[in-house]
């Protein structure tokens, strides 16, 4: 069975410009819309255009995903999700129904007794990001253990084309949400930088 024409379903000549499809588009979805129309065969009307109009916009534009597309991209993204999960479950010695709650609390009792030793985890600094005129801010990753005896991390930003590359000192004793203040200067700009910080 072949599909019908496109265009013809949206009532619009093969070239239309996008203003004009996206019209016939949406007033036959209000007409045929199953909510504001009772006519027993709405519903299907409605996806025959809703259908014409993804494959207008995909012919015309190459444009945006269809619906059906969009559901597989996210379908894959699930997947992938779930592979990676069922990864670290069975990294952690869990059974084939991973539960993420108990990945979870798996992590957190091995974090319990020292995230570094048993995961390998070492501190990390995330990306930073300006939040406002001559300030940056980032969030450094620590395990208990790097929080409580303090820990150099190398920070790299770029200024323009300038690499700024600075080693931070965090002092010992620090907690999950602390947030630090260093003055940085380099190249004739001082930076004011903002470290908040994550403690797993």
């Amino acid at each position: 069975m072949s599909q019908p024409d496109p265009y013809a379903v949206l009532g619009v000549q093969p070239g239309a410009g996008p203003d004009e499809v996206r019209r016939a588009y949406r007033r036959l979805a209000r007409r045929y819309h199953p909510d504001l129309n009772d006519a027993p065969d709405a519903a299907e009307r409605f996806r025959a255009v809703r259908a014409a109009f993804e494959r207008v916009v995909a012919l015309e534009c190459g444009g945006p995903e269809t619906t059906s597309e969009q559901h597989a991209r996210r379908e894959r993204q699930r997947s992938r999700w779930r592979s990676a999960l069922e990864d670290i479950a069975a990294w952690f010695g869990l059974g084939p129904e991973v539960d993420l709650a108990e990945v979870l609390a798996e992590l957190y009792r091995r974090g319990a007794r020292g995230a570094s030793e048993v995961t390998g985890l070492r501190p990390a600094l995330g990306s930073a990001r300006v939040i406002g005129a001559g300030r940056i801010a980032t969030t450094a990753y620590l395990t208990r253990e790097h929080a409580a005896r303090g820990v150099v991390l190398p920070f790299r930003f770029s200024l323009g084309p300038h690499p700024v590359r600075e080693q931070l000192r965090l002092p010992a004793g620090l907690r999950h949400g602390d947030v630090l203040q260093y003055a940085i200067e380099t190249h004739g700009v001082r930076l004011q930088l903002e470290v908040e910080l994550d403690v797993l």
